[in-house]
């Protein structure tokens, strides 16, 4: 079979919680997020108008969709809105422990924490034009991870995963951009770790991509020399595999039974 590369996008977040009925709705109250179903107690759907859905999974590990750079706490994901101010105030007045809007040179910024200590970053770009009927939130845009070697898994996301490399320029941070999105930011970290999600011995992908051409894919990663489980089938939910990074980020791969993409 010929090697065709990868195929597919980022459609899934998966976010440790701890209460999920109090997590749902607090994304529903907070961020104006749809819940789209509740599988089961431990399993919660949420969508933005864009973006990847959520998946808050219920867990009592301590780990949450957060990292360290030392000793400065950063974001696993970033929300894009055009009315930074209003939802910042809106998000305030619910009495969520918010820090202020900061402008940088890409535009507006502001961060916070959801219950259970997953952090994030809010951004609004500085061209970005606010109409009355845009969503406070858009959806999840960024996606950012610690790296231990930043080259080798720059380029292994660039060759592998068809990734591109933007804005140069800091030597401990790399932007990468796929359509349709969220972008990646991975920055350098001294230490090996990553965005894997556990509930007890089992270890959850933080991202999950959705394709349609499950066997091509999985023989593409195989003959790029990429760790790949064996497909499961799933029935009417679809089939599933994953796969690693050279950081040790596990990745779900998703083909839905109709195969939508």
């Amino acid at each position: 079979m010929i090697k065709k590369g990868f195929q597919g996008h980022i459609a899934y977040l998966h976010l440790p919680v701890t209460r999920m009925e109090e997590s749902l709705a607090w994304y529903k109250r907070h961020l104006g997020a749809r819940i789209s179903g509740k599988p089961h107690d431990d399993l919660g759907f949420i969508d933005f108008p864009e973006g990847p859905n959520v998946l808050l999974l219920g867990t009592n590990q301590p780990a949450r969709a957060a990292f360290y750079l030392g000793d400065e706490r950063k974001q696993a994901a970033g929300f894009r809105t055009t009315r930074i101010e209003k939802l910042h105030r809106h998000m305030k007045e619910g009495g969520v422990s918010l820090e202020p809007i900061v402008s940088y040179e890409h535009g507006l910024f502001f961060y916070f924490d959801d219950p259970d200590g997953n952090f994030f970053m809010v951004h609004q770009l500085p061209d970005a034009v606010s109409r009355d009927d845009d969503p406070l939130v858009e959806g999840i845009r960024y996606i950012e991870m610690p790296v231990y070697d930043l080259e080798q898994t720059t380029d292994w996301y660039m060759s592998i995963l068809g990734f591109n490399k933007t804005l140069p320029g800091n030597p401990d941070l790399v932007f990468l951009d796929r359509e349709p999105g969220p972008n990646i930011l991975m920055w350098r970290s001294q230490f090996r770790t990553n965005l894997n999600v556990y509930r007890g011995d089992e270890v959850t992908p933080f991202i999950g991509f959705r394709i349609n051409e499950m066997n091509v894919l999985h023989q593409y990663l195989r003959t790029s020399g990429v760790a790949v489980s064996e497909i499961e089938d799933a029935g009417a939910v679809g089939r599933f595999c994953h796969f690693t990074d050279p950081n040790g980020n596990l990745f779900m791969v998703h083909e839905p039974s109709q195969a939508i993409v």
